[in-house]
């Protein structure tokens, strides 16, 4: 079994909305077909050092690492990643929630 972990920092503020957008769009429903796939959970804390950032850890678990390889170089993967990119003026960007991230991958002994 192969596990990758995005472990994502967030403004504490956006983080029932970064939850509720994970599981809506990531949900196992959706990954049906997806050869290799076999789950995806959501974790959540408040950091005790900073009670402002919340901590989501998103995991997904794969039959093999090639497969997981295979998912994230598909275009069903870049069409579910890709951000909603409009032009804006500079004045009105919306900031990010995401104040950053660290993917981990793991073999399972």
């Amino acid at each position: 079994m192969f596990i990758v972990t995005n472990t994502i920092q967030v403004a504490t503020a956006h983080a029932d909305k970064m939850i509720d957008r994970f599981r809506s769009t990531h949900t196992n429903e959706r990954m049906t077909g997806v050869k290799g796939f076999l789950n995806f959970e959501v974790m959540h804390r408040i950091l005790p050092e900073n009670s402002e950032i919340t901590e989501l850890v998103v995991l997904s678990r794969w039959e093999s690492q090639k497969n997981q390889e295979n998912w994230t170089a598909s275009n069903s993967f870049k069409d579910l990643h890709k951000g909603k990119k409009t032009e804006q003026p500079e004045i009105t960007k919306k900031v990010s929630p995401v104040l950053g991230n660290t993917i981990a991958q793991y073999h399972l002994a």
